[in-house]
């Protein structure tokens, strides 16, 4: 099959080299040349100035580096995406007639190896549409690489993705600076209303049971477009990412350093010299070990599962609509490598960038600090002997109990006299999560500023990780030399 563009229709041309492989190079140029994508790119890139992150009452799922958000917004309200992709990439899709809608977070490395794109066909996605964010033009060849391997494996792919958005290399690059323009994706994915579905929503399902040949049709092919816009509340995207990337980020962004995988050592030993120093503490490939999944997306993964290869890390139960963050075996890092990251956190905050990312000059503000407290946990837990992490498991907790949460840490920071002043970023305008908010008997006020600030996430932990915060209690928090 072919990725097929809003305005120009199938890409049936895009030449091979004498090797037979796909001409990417090709494939992009037709792409951002596309009139329709253009003007999505534009649109999209507006929001930066008119939206607010996705408020942490809303249900949302963040996949970071290496890992995949499966939903099903048949019955439930989501919003998933990703965030921080600089030279790395976000590919979301979103299916009107599943009503199913996944994000995931590529480097090279992973795009290179992946399976996580053919799983989803044709099961969870019949009729996908597909959005692109990140991977602006730079030196390295880390963007290109990347958006080349995802391109490819969109394009053969045994269902045509119908491309939404790509906002990605010189239609990503901001000319001033040079740098990323967007680096978040976030796409809204509410339960069809019923006059939605009357208007073209059910309709989609005519398609269901069409080979692709005919779907592919003059009139079908323009029906197809059509079945997602006819619901209005879904693959709306925004580029302002979440108050709340969801539970254990240290743990999230430093498994591809501690997890045992099938083939790399059996944990006991000293860490086998398989990695690198600069691989491990490069930030922006900080999951690119972080492939090797074998998990049901719709029951989670059990701790004792064995991994597969070429998969990214499933952290939705699609079916229940839990968070699960996937248990494993612990590395057991060798002398070497945890003097290397002690000496790592030592270094000022210029330096840091230089050694743990692909972009230095252009990560977001709290890319440093997340990274810091991620090798910092790493440490504690080496030091503490944690052979072991079990799944942890959250599920969404009322967004008036959030609410109630963060106005009581409001008023206690009042009677301390800290004050009412407003949260970073709240008095942008209202973007459409804020708004949906509102509709919702949601009011967005003070606790929902305070719930940005405290860091408060409407994710509530079911089990998973009392043992892990025993273990190391005995480690000094910052100690890591």
């Amino acid at each position: 099959m072919v990725l097929v563009l809003p305005a120009s229709g199938p890409l049936s041309g895009p030449t091979r080299t004498a090797r037979g492989e796909l001409d990417t190079g090709a494939l992009l140029r037709a792409i951002l040349a596309d009139p329709a994508i253009q003007r999505a790119n534009e649109d999209f890139l507006n929001k930066l100035v008119r939206e607010a992150p996705v408020p942490a009452t809303c249900r949302s799922a963040c996949a970071m580096m290496g890992e995949e958000a499966l939903v099903d917004f048949s019955l439930s309200q989501w919003h998933v995406g990703s965030a921080d992709a600089t030279t790395c990439l976000i590919l979301a899709v979103v299916c009107p007639v599943t009503r199913k809608a996944w994000a995931a977070h590529y480097n090279s490395s992973l795009v290179r190896r992946d399976a996580s794109i053919a799983a989803l066909l044709p099961t969870a996605m019949r009729q996908p549409h597909a959005y692109l964010v990140g991977s602006f033009a730079e030196a390295s060849g880390e963007s290109a690489a990347t958006l080349a391997g995802a391109l490819a494996l969109l394009h053969d792919s045994p269902l045509a993705f119908r491309l939404r958005l790509a906002c990605v290399d010189a239609a990503n690059t901001d000319p001033a600076t040079g740098g990323p323009r967007a680096i978040n994706l976030v796409l809204r994915c509410a339960p069809p209303t019923a006059s939605a579905d009357a208007a073209g929503g059910s309709g989609a399902g005519r398609h269901e049971g069409a080979t692709e040949a005919v779907e592919e049709a003059a009139g079908q092919a323009a029906a197809a477009w059509e079945a997602l816009a006819a619901l209005p509340g879904v693959g709306e995207p925004s580029p302002t990412g979440f108050e709340d990337r969801g539970p254990e980020m240290s743990w999230r962004l430093v498994r591809g350093s501690v997890e045992v995988r099938d083939g790399a050592g059996s944990g006991s030993g000293s860490g086998s010299g398989d990695d690198s120093d600069a691989d491990e503490a490069d930030g922006e490939n900080e999951g690119e070990e972080n492939t090797e999944r074998g998990h049901s997306r719709d029951r989670g993964a059990g701790s004792s599962t064995a991994p597969r290869r070429g998969s990214l890390c499933p952290i939705v139960e699609t079916a229940t609509g839990r968070l699960r963050i996937p248990g494993h075996r612990v590395r057991r890092l060798a002398g070497q490598h945890l003097l290397y990251y002690s000496r790592l956190l030592s270094l000022p905050d210029r330096l840091f960038l230089q050694y743990g990312s692909t972009s230095p000059d252009h990560e977001p503000p709290h890319f440093v600090d997340d990274f810091r407290k991620a090798y910092a946990w790493m440490l504690q837990l080496a030091r503490a002997g944690v052979g072991q992490l079990e799944d942890a498991v959250f599920e969404w907790a009322p967004p008036a109990a959030l609410e109630a949460e963060a106005g009581d840490a409001a008023g206690e920071g009042e009677r301390m006299g800290a004050g009412g002043g407003s949260g970073h970023g709240v008095e942008t305008l209202q973007g459409g999560a804020e708004l949906e908010a509102q509709e919702e008997g949601q009011e967005v006020g003070q606790g929902s500023k305070v719930a940005a600030e405290q860091g408060l996430s409407g994710w509530r932990r079911v089990r998973g990780g009392e043992g892990t915060r025993i273990r190391i209690e005995g480690v000094a928090a910052g100690v890591v030399a």
